[in-house]
């Protein structure tokens, strides 16, 4: 079995669900999200860990509408587990406000 760190995502998910990270067969393990605002104006984000294809919602939601001050970062060490195929959703509530950078291991 190895395990690899990995950038998994760097990026601006959009303002619907928007698909970040796909684990592959072996699982993944994601150890850190860092959220970015980089306006002068707070801004909302919400990720979730779905199992399957569903979106950002309620039942399966790690952060739902968090707010992330103006200049700001929020940082969420983790040791959260995918399995084969479970993904990272996102979504903020303005276009372009904030960066998500996820890492962590992918096994194989």
């Amino acid at each position: 079995m190895a395990f690899t760190p990995k950038k998994m995502y760097v990026g601006q998910p959009g303002t619907s669900d928007t698909l970040l990270y796909t684990a592959p067969t072996g699982g993944a393990i994601i150890t850190e999200i860092v959220v970015t605002n980089t306006t002068g104006t707070a801004a909302t984000v919400s990720v979730a860990f779905p199992a399957g294809a569903s979106g950002v919602d309620d039942a399966e939601a790690f952060a739902k509408a968090y707010s992330v001050a103006a200049n700001d970062v929020k940082v969420w060490p983790l040791r959260q587990v995918l399995g084969n195929g479970e993904t990272i959703r996102a979504l903020q509530g303005t276009s372009s406000a904030l960066t998500i950078h996820i890492s962590g291991i992918e096994i194989s």
